[in-house]
């Protein structure tokens, strides 16, 4: 199915929902279910009198306090990690921690310590943030130094990379390009990576080629549902260069 027959089917899904949403809207009643049609009136109200760019402006000043304090503490830590293995194995635990906590569950906690006010927002903003960008940290500097493997003994060299944002999407750049390897997110946002993998290896065009998983969750179980399932390896978040360039070398070979 090509990418113009998946967006055609997409349209096509939220029209439904739309319509289905009018119609069940408009039986319950505003109290219950707004409708679309409801939702949009509104809406050009709050714009009309000035109230949506007021709470905009809050909402937004809100996101930036919290995503700058994220930055501030997160950029440093993920360079650090990314440059150093001590500091690696030091925050390793609680970088991973950050990545899989949900923020809904530190709500009732930043309720009691904040209250409802700007503060607590904003420290809602900083916990769903500083856990990727301590991520992203480690792995931009885990790709602005991996050049220089290239002239170290049995090296590495990546020349071309595909990111898929879904395993849908993966499963189609499979099936249109040669791949020597593929790193598999276990949290995807349509499947689970564990039931991709098994799709890869159920098609016979893409068996043989090998797959290593990478996730937040390294607990004994999760290393254990990944390795009962054939993965040919596993690697955590966020992800060490050396680790990295292990994995794939014992998976595909020096280049």
């Amino acid at each position: 199915m090509g990418r113009v027959q998946r967006l055609g089917f997409q349209l096509v899904g939220i029209a439904i929902t739309l319509a289905v949403w009018e119609i069940v809207g408009r039986l319950m009643g505003e109290a219950l279910l707004a409708a679309p049609s409801v939702v949009i009136r509104e809406y050009a109200g709050l714009v009309r009198d000035g109230t949506m760019l007021a709470d905009l402006i809050a909402s937004l000043r809100q996101m930036l306090v919290g995503f700058g304090l994220a930055c501030v503490l997160g950029a440093p830590m993920g360079i650090a990690m990314g440059r150093s293995r001590v500091c690696d194995l030091i925050l390793h635990p609680w970088v991973s921690m950050l990545v899989v906590l949900s923020v809904a569950a530190l709500v009732p906690l930043f309720l009691l310590l904040f209250g409802s006010g700007f503060e607590f927002r904003a420290a809602i903003v900083f916990m769903a943030s500083v856990g990727p960008l301590v991520a992203g940290a480690v792995m931009l500097v885990t790709v602005r130094t991996a050049p220089t493997l290239v002239a170290t003994p049995a090296a590495l060299l990546i020349t071309t990379e595909y990111v898929a944002a879904s395993a849908r999407e993966a499963w189609d750049l499979m099936h249109e390009k040669t791949f020597d390897l593929v790193l598999m997110d276990i949290q995807l946002p349509d499947i689970n990576g564990i039931e991709a993998f098994g799709r890869i290896r159920g098609h016979a065009g893409t068996a043989k080629v090998p797959v290593v998983a990478f996730t937040a969750s390294v607990t004994a179980n999760d290393r254990s549902r990944i390795t009962d399932a054939g993965f040919d390896g596993f690697l955590g978040k966020p992800i060490n260069l050396k680790d990295f360039v292990d994995t794939v070398q014992r998976t595909v070979g020096p280049a």
